[in-house]
């Protein structure tokens, strides 16, 4: 059937059904003012007579429609949300400390409208978004460069070349470029953590480039086991041409029946940089041998 006021089709499961929506859409362009003015529906008649709705039906139709948002997302995939407020305080915290949304949101792997948004949330928050906000610790965005450029430099000294590193950390080959040239004073968080987990897989494991190696000897920078604690230690622990020394006194400290620790300490050196030396050096029998001797001892 056809309104013909406005020519609009109106339909309706039976004959009569269509006939009933057809007088109450007619209604509609009745010449009084809406009489359900003030809802949704008379925010509905307003639209459908051509006239501006009134400010009460646009607050109602306004209520309607965050209220049916709000009721759909509490039970997507049918998990209910929670409170939002420890969320809210926990973000509110992080911004006052410095923080912005884009790095909360970064840390927590959701989109920074999520996080902007998240003090609106009144009517609850996903309970996985909520665990994501709330596991983000507060990180300043940037942390000194000398440790990071140290492990880069190590790198290179084992024939890493930086654009290798870069690749494999999912950084931009400038930055690895200015770690090891010294040109950077701080890095960003993001990016120490990718170069750290680069050095702690590669480390121990000869680069492919022999002329990255000699560019690195000739610029005085030194492998990875030349250091103790490359975070902390103010030089290099020993020189490329002693630790060889130090593998062939380990072997006659462990044909004596010394145990690892004791060695350690008669090297001079702790027993982390002892092991990484000998696993290095494919020296892992020696290593077996002392701990061996350490147990024994023990017994």
């Amino acid at each position: 059937m056809t309104c013909e006021t406005c020519g609009r089709v109106v339909a309706g499961a039976t004959p009569a059904r269509a006939a009933a929506n057809l007088r109450a859409h007619e209604r509609v362009h009745a010449p009084d003012h809406v009489s359900n003015c003030g809802s949704r529906p008379g925010f509905v008649s307003h639209h459908a007579r051509g006239e501006e709705p009134c400010d009460p039906c646009k607050k109602a139709a306004h209520e309607y429609h965050r209220a049916y948002y709000h009721e759909a997302r509490k039970h997507v995939e049918g998990v209910p949300h929670v409170d939002a407020r420890r969320v809210v305080r926990h973000v509110r915290e992080l911004q006052r400390r410095g923080m912005g949304a884009k790095r909360i949101a970064a840390r927590a792997g959701v989109s920074v409208s999520t996080v902007q948004t998240v003090e609106q949330r009144r009517h609850g928050i996903r309970p996985e978004t909520a665990r994501r906000l709330l596991a983000v610790t507060f990180d300043p965005g940037w942390r000194p460069a000398e440790p990071v450029a140290r492990r880069v430099r190590a790198l290179a000294a084992i024939g890493w070349p930086a654009r290798d590193v870069a690749s494999r950390a999912g950084v931009s080959i400038a930055v690895v470029a200015d770690l090891t040239a010294g040109r950077s004073t701080r890095v960003e968080s993001r990016s120490d953590d990718s170069l750290r987990a680069v050095y702690e897989a590669l480390s121990m494991t000869p680069g492919p480039s022999e002329q990255v190696r000699k560019v690195a000897a000739r610029k005085g920078w030194v492998p990875p086991l030349a250091w103790d604690d490359i975070d902390t230690d103010p030089a290099p622990a020993a020189a490329s041409d002693e630790r060889v020394t130090v593998v062939e006194e380990a072997e006659f400290l462990a044909s004596a029946g010394v145990g690892f620790t004791e060695a350690a300490t008669r090297l001079g050196t702790t027993p982390s940089a002892l092991d990484k030396l000998l696993r290095y050096h494919h020296q892992t029998d020696l290593l077996h041998r002392m701990r061996g001797n350490e147990r024994g001892a023990a017994a």
